[in-house]
């Protein structure tokens, strides 16, 4: 009977070291696919599958989009095109112009792509983009904001007082210098560590 038991115990220790072997396989495979999934390749930033803000036109774009077949346009008009996207970290996003300020079929000004629930984190997007240069907090209703080099926002849940690698990113903003946001002068990053910025509230 004792030798059962032991044989039982065994193989109860067996199977949880290969669960832990494989959800640390699945963790270390989805950390690396996040950031490759936001290679500009041979485009410069802001880009995003060859989508290269103030430079490709919503019509463009949507030509682009409906030839890829990781990707379903859902809308499309002369001044924006939102697509879902059928598998990895982002689930759907959308490309403007300004929002029908503009001409039909304008340069995109602002390109946003919406995180699939929990698999992308800020540290994902620092291995991505390199570190930020500035951020600020949220402040009530307001999403705060992380700013990397090449007009790059990684927009940020209301809810984080600071963040860390793991603060999940609400989405990515690929805008122009000209975007009103995007001038906001937030505190200067000083890592993950580093002192605490200033909500814009405060």
């Amino acid at each position: 009977m004792r030798r059962f038991v032991r044989r039982v115990a065994l193989l109860a220790l067996l199977m949880a070291a290969l669960l832990f072997a494989v959800r640390l396989l699945g963790s270390a495979a989805q950390a690396d696919a996040a950031p490759a999934a936001l290679d500009p390749g041979a485009c410069t930033q802001p880009c995003w599958r060859g989508l290269h803000v103030n430079a490709t036109t919503v019509q463009e774009a949507a030509a682009q989009l409906r030839a890829d077949p990781a990707i379903s346009v859902t809308r499309e008009d002369a001044y924006s095109v939102c697509w879902d996207a059928l598998g990895g970290p982002f689930e759907r996003g959308c490309a403007h112009s300004w929002r029908g300020i503009g001409a039909p079929n304008d340069k995109i000004q602002i390109m946003n792509l919406f995180t699939r629930g929990g698999q992308f984190r800020l540290g994902d997007a620092v291995r991505a983009f390199g570190p930020p240069y500035a951020y600020i907090l949220p402040c009530r209703e307001a999403n705060g904001n992380v700013y990397f080099q090449g007009n790059i926002i990684a927009v940020m849940d209301t809810s984080y007082t600071r963040y860390g690698p793991e603060s999940l990113v609400s989405y990515l903003s690929y805008v122009t210098t000209s975007a009103p946001w995007y001038a906001y002068e937030g505190a200067e990053w000083h890592g993950f560590d580093g002192r605490r910025a200033v909500r814009p509230c405060d």
